[in-house]
């Protein structure tokens, strides 16, 4: 999935919260911070821009970023970091694509996909990983037809029956509505994906910055 974060060099007029905020978010998680944060602030333009989890955080690091939201999180000692959320994802495939499984799927019957796969550097990516070698499975015995930089690109792909893919339903739904995708159900694969809200704990943040970041935590709860 696809990552945010807001760069620094807020721009301001007089003493209002007047300026351009770059931010790098998931598409699917911050319409509603965005329409709430505008209202109270008309003068502010939100700028979303799409980034890995890494990249974001080597933007923090860096001080081009003042904050920002990622799906795999980089243990630095300069970084604070919140958990915003926990989301669950799932392997997609489209409802045309002639699959030869099993009634009940275990992840050693993944190996025989074909996969639409993530990047290095996704959080999506680093999930999904993780719960398949707790499975004992690499995702060096996948058979990948292709590697795509996002969330959105995954997705066109799996529509198109290129291939199953991993992701949430956030980005989905609508498809699984449709009957234009399904979920392959597997025994025993539980991924979970942890959305951190990070920041440079030597920074000081704009003003303008600290209250998006507040409108983020007041709309995006932890769920258990």
């Amino acid at each position: 999935m696809t990552m945010p974060g807001v760069k620094k060099g807020l721009q301001k007029a007089s003493n209002q919260h007047r300026g351009l905020l770059e931010w790098l978010p998931a598409n699917y998680l911050l319409p509603m911070v965005i329409s709430d944060f505008c209202g109270q602030y008309p003068q502010v333009c939100v700028d979303l821009r799409i980034g890995d989890s890494i990249e974001i955080c080597q933007d923090v690091l860096a001080g081009n970023l003042d904050f920002g939201i990622v799906g795999g999180f980089v243990d630095h000692f300069d970084l604070e970091h919140r958990l915003l959320l926990k989301d669950k994802l799932h392997v997609v495939a489209s409802q045309d694509l002639k699959l030869d499984l099993p009634e009940t799927v275990f992840p050693e019957n993944l190996k025989d996909l074909p996969w639409i796969q993530r990047e290095k550097g996704s959080g999506t990516r680093n999930a999904f990983e993780s719960a398949m070698m707790n499975c004992g499975v690499s995702l060096r015995d996948l058979r990948v037809s292709a590697l795509v930089q996002s969330t959105e690109a995954m997705v066109r792909c799996v529509l198109a029956g290129a291939g199953v893919g991993v992701t949430s339903l956030l980005a989905v739904q609508e498809y699984l509505e449709a009957g234009e995708l399904t979920i392959i159900n597997v025994q025993g694969l539980d991924i979970v994906r942890s959305f951190y809200l990070i920041h440079h704990k030597a920074r000081t943040l704009f003003s303008c910055s600290r209250m998006l970041m507040n409108s983020v935590e007041k709309h995006i709860k932890p769920e258990a």
